[in-house]
């Protein structure tokens, strides 16, 4: 994957107005954003594995607890989860980011296609933007306020403006 998005990265910077190549892209990021995701969750599973379970650990600060369920090899395999599990989850946001780029790219290009929109505030939406993604889906709606995703985009929007407000 990073390979073919490093090859569309110099072909869409030389061919600006290429619409395939840049979905092509999009969609890349989306893959590595995805991998990157599943990184993450399995990243915890995995120190869930090797982690004794909490309810089935003798109480205190035992040796047997420490044995089995606590102590500085539960807390080094707890940190190196999370240490991979943030880091899985930064790929992730910046792969997300990347894809929202080329979206805002193709909207520019083809800028009557609702379907790119909503595409563009959902990559904007993981990537955290959630200004960028507010006004996609407003201008999703704008284009196509039948379509069949309109109701769950609308809900969507109402989310994503309360928790601006609050936020």
């Amino acid at each position: 994957t990073e390979d073919a998005i490093a090859q569309l990265e110099i072909y869409t910077d030389m061919k600006r107005r290429d619409t395939n190549a840049l979905q092509q892209l999009a969609a890349l990021y989306d893959a590595q954003a995805t991998d990157a995701q599943n990184d993450a969750i399995e990243a915890q599973l995995e120190a869930q594995r090797h982690l004794f379970p909490e309810s089935v650990a003798p109480p205190g600060q035992s040796r047997l607890r420490e044995a089995i369920g606590g102590g500085p090899i539960a807390d080094t395999v707890s940190a190196q989860a999370s240490e991979q599990s943030s880091a899985a989850y930064q790929t992730m946001q910046a792969a997300y980011a990347k894809e929202a780029e080329v979206y805002r790219r193709l909207t520019t290009l083809v800028p009557d296609d609702p379907l790119l929109h909503l595409q563009l505030g959902q990559a904007s939406q993981f990537a955290g933007d959630t200004n960028r993604a507010i006004a996609a889906y407003k201008r999703f709606l704008a284009l196509a306020p039948d379509d069949p995703n309109a109701p769950v985009v609308r809900d969507e929007l109402k989310r994503l403006q309360a928790s601006r407000r609050s936020g």
